[in-house]
């Protein structure tokens, strides 16, 4: 099976890119000129250079792809206006272009986020039949995304998957949780317990894989999870045990993470990098429940997540270790 992944070189990508060699598919994965190659080098895939925002550069991938995972996307930026130009437009630019010189392929994945769809509502686990109901500008613009590929479905054979939190070797984005770990700290955000799905980089992949290989998820929506939902003192617990510490846990209150966050904003309006924390990201952290229901991907795709949280953690720590990050 000829396949393209798009942002095959970023952490879900490339491990997807993994899978998708070991199950025998020519892959070919869309990355920019300035794309750093590490997760990729040494595999027996096509690279094609382009950018979801010229669709000019993906005519040729897309043409010879019989389905196409989308990745390509942004979950970070210093202006708002990025998430709408490559999370939305860049779909859309994708779709248009399979749409005008491939519209025969078998699928088009679209790997979109828990976020489109925002946090539990009375914490209860979100369906794929609930309404969406995004606060961030990320969260907004996957949204967008899938709007945009709804459009299509009378034109191409589309699913869309929706993970949430995913972490696993090559994550970057719990590992900052981690290195504040290693100082012997265990922040919590407030004193209620928070709850929130999540799940390791393999279930995702599968997740990914059986939304492009299986006929009944044509047309269809599906999130995937962890074997189970936890909260974020089970989940921080877990991670110190994985390391061997023993930290000391304190209670941030929320105000003080919303402050933190303005400066944080402030700060690097002055430095130009992308902040880590800003005040979408503090909202987000303040809500009491992120978490989906795994169940239609379950029975109409034969999901089922097979890492457990301590399993899945305690290997994201040895593989941290063995590479120098923590």
């Amino acid at each position: 099976m000829r396949t393209l992944v798009t942002g095959a070189n970023g952490f879900v990508g490339s491990h997807l890119v993994d899978a998708l060699l070991s199950r025998g598919h020519q892959v070919t994965g869309l990355v920019r000129r300035t794309s750093d190659l590490r997760w990729l080098e040494g595999l027996q895939l096509n690279l094609a250079y382009g950018d979801v925002a010229d669709p000019a550069s993906l005519v040729k991938p897309a043409q010879e792809a019989e389905i196409v995972f989308h990745l390509a996307a942004v979950t970070k930026a210093r202006r708002r206006e990025t998430f709408y130009r490559v999370n939305h437009r860049g779909t859309m630019n994708l779709l248009q272009v399979c749409a005008r010189y491939n519209p025969g392929m078998a699928r088009f994945v679209l790997v979109s986020s828990l976020a489109a769809c925002g946090p539990s509502p009375g914490g209860r686990s979100l369906r794929e039949t609930d309404e969406c109901s995004p606060i961030s500008d990320y969260g907004r613009s996957k949204l967008l995304a899938e709007e945009a590929a709804a459009e299509f479905r009378d034109r191409l054979s589309v699913t869309v998957i929706r993970p949430p939190v995913v972490y696993g070797p090559r994550d970057r984005d719990l590992l900052i949780y981690f290195r504040i770990l290693k100082k012997h700290l265990r922040p919590l955000l407030g004193f209620r317990e928070r709850h929130l799905s999540i799940c390791h980089v393999r279930d995702v992949v599968q997740g990914i894989v059986l939304a492009g290989e299986s006929e009944r998820s044509a047309g269809q929506t599906y999130f995937v999870s962890g074997e189970r939902d936890c909260s974020w003192n089970e989940l921080t617990r877990t991670m110190a045990a994985a390391m061997g510490v023993r930290p000391l846990k304190i209670h941030l209150p929320i105000f003080a993470v919303r402050v933190a966050a303005v400066f944080g904003e402030l700060f690097a309006s002055f430095t130009r990098e992308t902040p880590v924390l800003n005040r979408q990201k503090a909202r987000e952290m303040s809500q009491q429940c992120w978490t989906c229901d795994p169940g239609k991907a379950g029975e109409e795709l034969g999901y089922r997540p097979s890492v457990s949280l301590e399993e899945g953690i305690r290997e994201t720590v040895e593989w941290y270790r063995r590479v120098g990050w923590i």
